[in-house]
């Protein structure tokens, strides 16, 4: 830069240096928008904001400056930010499609792991997240139910399938038949199996 500036001072007409000046000057500049391209594409990355990404992202692409390991960062953490976001997407379709109480018992496992997923990237705070616990908390009776179905079918106790049966009688008179199907084809199959034993 000092080289340039002074080639002014001593007032050179050299046409060869004027063409040197010119191309000293747009290196420069190109080196001084990479740098300002890679800065952007870095605070992006460390903000976790998909859309400040993307939108660095682009600007490195108009630039033509997708060659930067910045940009090959980018897309990496942007690849990973959608797949992240890609549980939360889940967990809201699960709990639109769990819209009775049988339905949300049966997808209770689910819903859990997806929760637990999205705690361990950080989306604990996404309101899907809250209302979904929410949910899950209001059942969580009829899931200790529904656990000991499957632990008495797990184990072939007779006896503990019957009384679980008998646990799930007055719940099936609130919520309907739908309550534990799952499990109640279980202890029946179950049942059958037992009486085929020598």
């Amino acid at each position: 830069h000092e080289a340039l500036l002074k080639t002014k001072k001593l007032n050179v007409h050299s046409p060869a240096l004027h063409l040197y000046q010119r191309n000293a000057r747009q290196l420069i500049a190109e080196v001084l928008a990479e740098s300002h391209i890679a800065h952007q594409l870095k605070e992006a990355m460390a903000s976790g904001s998909l859309y400040l990404l993307e939108r660095a992202m682009t600007k490195a692409k108009d630039s033509r400056m997708t060659f930067l390991s910045e940009y090959e960062a980018g897309l990496r953490a942007s690849a990973e930010h959608k797949r992240v976001r890609q549980t939360v997407t889940w967990l809201d379709t699960e709990l639109t499609r769990a819209d009775t109480v049988p339905k949300l018992v049966e997808s209770a496992d689910y819903i859990m792991f997806l929760l637990q997923q999205a705690t361990e990237r950080g989306l604990h705070h996404e309101h899907v997240c809250r209302t979904a616990v929410e949910r899950v908390g209001k059942v969580k009776n009829l899931l200790r139910v529904r656990n000991k179905l499957r632990f008495h079918v797990e184990t072939a106790s007779l006896k503990g399938m019957a009384e679980a049966l008998a646990e799930r009688e007055p719940l099936v008179a609130l919520f309907g038949e739908a309550l534990f199907q799952e499990e109640v084809d279980a202890v029946r199959e179950m049942k059958r199996m037992i009486r085929l034993l020598p």
